[in-house]
């Protein structure tokens, strides 16, 4: 007899949503648009017959009909989730979770070498979410942010993004620094002279990036300069999109050194003044504390350690050129468990 199921992509959407009580967080998680997320809860609901979700100003909330299908939903996610990982022990692939520009500057183009060195298939998937390692289908994650209680006093360079739901039973191991230049094209720097003063820039020179809405003020602040200049110029979700924007000559970024150091075509960027602000905490991959000893999780420590390098450029002649590191150099290898 055939079986009565709903829309299986339409499923996904509403049990991911359902976890976060949040369209945009599932979007993320599901590298979709929020409309996207959104025409699909629409369609469940209207194979369902009945509304699964309250939609309110600010937030969405379930109806008693939605509570108790997600409740169904997610038991049969969690017991095919189980299945998948009893199929795929012994086997050697890994799946790592990292953020969108870590993930499409730097692993994605490194991991050909890891994969022909270690024999061990890669499966990335992209999110900005903080990892909930008792549910989430990744090995491996990499986020920028904070361990708990990390230089407290400081004000400028807090990261303001939880890496994970839960320490408990998760281990983290410290990548790189997190350590943000300005950058902006070979060209823009030449048709803007007054780029290589700070203190003559205006709002329309900056490339803003939405998810560090205060970084501009921040770097202005560590460089003894007043807040930031307030303008219209051009803003962007990611640092992805920064990069890609100061490529084609739209203003000024702010940047993390890692992305761009690892950027195929660096040359064409260059760092119009100096000034660096370097964060409170940094990269660092996450894993699970039971996994600790595992081969393929031990070999890919031992790769990504020797991966990135988060130099500050030069600023000569207009010339990016790797140099001396804001602070103390990147702490390879430290680690640090939690719960």
């Amino acid at each position: 007899m055939r079986r009565l199921l709903p829309p299986l992509l339409a499923l996904r959407a509403f049990e991911a949503a359902g976890r976060s009580m949040s369209f945009s967080k599932a979007a993320e998680e599901l590298c979709v648009s929020t409309g996207a997320v959104s025409r699909h809860i629409s369609a469940l609901e209207d194979f369902l017959g009945q509304k699964l979700f309250e939609r309110l100003t600010r937030k969405v909330e379930f109806t008693p009909f939605g509570a108790t299908y997600f409740a169904a939903a997610k038991s049969s996610f969690e017991l095919m989730e189980t299945a998948t990982r009893q199929a795929l022990q012994g086997h050697d692939r890994l799946t790592v979770d990292a953020m969108p520009t870590t993930a499409n500057l730097c692993l994605l183009p490194w991991m050909l070498s890891f994969t022909e060195e270690s024999q061990i298939d890669v499966h990335v998937l992209s999110s900005m979410a903080p990892v909930d390692f008792s549910s989430s289908s990744a090995d491996l994650a990499i986020r920028v942010g904070e361990l708990p209680g990390e230089d407290e006093a400081r004000a400028l360079g807090r990261i303001p993004h939880s890496m994970v739901t839960s320490w408990t039973a998760v281990r983290a191991e410290h990548l790189w620094d997190e350590i943000l230049v300005p950058v902006c094209s070979k060209q823009y720097l030449k048709g803007h002279p007054a780029a290589r003063d700070p203190a003559k820039w205006t709002g329309e020179d900056l490339i803003r990036t939405v998810s560090r809405a205060g970084l501009w003020d921040e770097w202005f602040q560590e460089q003894g300069l007043d807040r930031a200049p307030n303008g219209s110029g051009s803003q962007v979700a990611h640092f992805y999109v920064a990069l890609q924007m100061a490529r084609k000559h739209r203003g000024i970024a702010l940047v993390p050194t890692v992305h761009l150091n690892a950027l195929e075509w660096r040359g064409e960027l260059v760092c119009p003044c100096s000034g660096a602000l370097k964060s409170v905490g940094g990269f660092y991959v996450l894993y699970r504390e039971s996994d600790r000893n595992a081969e393929r999780i031990r070999a890919f420590l031992a790769w990504i350690r020797n991966q990135g390098d988060c130099s500050i450029p030069h600023v000569v002649g207009g010339r990016t050129g790797r140099g001396a590191k804001a602070g103390a150099a990147p702490r390879r290898g430290a680690n640090a468990r939690r719960g």
